[in-house]
């Protein structure tokens, strides 16, 4: 009983990437290991469920590099924060606005399956699970413009702390769309192994 406690409070503590590690170890087995006959579903439903499965992997996977990057220009603009030389901010405004283009870069160079959920015109992709029922995972259309990850660019070059504040404040947004994001992909996923069998 007190094992089990421990284990309980264990997992409560877990962070959202340790959570989403946790989804992307199963969704791993279910996609690499092969459904007994009496398990298996029909070819179609199998197809499209291994589908889906796969590209909320890829998005998994992209919201990590996304993720990584964020929490980088986050200790770069706290930085910001406590330089007071003006040129010194300035170096650190231009090298926030390059990670910005590297978010950009990540995003608009995903992989396929990863783009159907996460990409800027995604649109989000639809699993049969039997004759008569089906099950849309919703896409997600990340960018750095004000509807999305909302992360502007540095137009007084960190001159102004108030400038500071605000990106750190948008930055620590981001991070929570993010969480928000894998949270519900973390869902959806453990939804449809379910339906694969696993």
């Amino acid at each position: 009983m007190i094992g089990r406690k421990r284990q309980e409070s264990a997992a409560a503590l877990k962070t959202p990437e340790q959570e989403a590690g946790d989804v992307m170890r199963s969704l791993a087995r279910a996609l690499n290991n092969p459904l007994k006959s009496a398990e298996k579903p029909a070819a179609r439903q199998s197809q499209d469920l291994r589908h889906t499965l796969r590209a909320i992997e890829a998005s998994f996977y992209l919201l990590d590099q996304l993720r990584d990057v964020i929490v980088e220009a986050c200790h770069l603009v706290l930085r910001a924060n406590v330089i007071e030389d003006l040129a010194g901010r300035a170096l650190l405004a231009e090298q926030y606005d390059e990670l910005r283009n590297a978010i950009e870069r990540l995003i608009d160079g995903a992989e396929e399956e990863a783009s159907a959920l996460l990409g800027p015109s995604a649109e989000g992709i639809t699993a049969t699970l039997n004759a008569t029922s089906s099950y849309t995972v919703f896409p997600t259309r990340l960018s750095l413009s004000s509807d999305s990850i909302d992360l502007p660019p540095p137009v007084e070059g960190f001159a102004d702390t108030a400038e500071v504040a605000r990106i750190l404040g948008k930055l620590d947004k981001a991070l929570d769309t993010l969480d928000q994001v894998s949270a519900s992909y973390m869902k959806d996923a453990q939804y449809l192994m379910t339906k694969l069998g696993q």
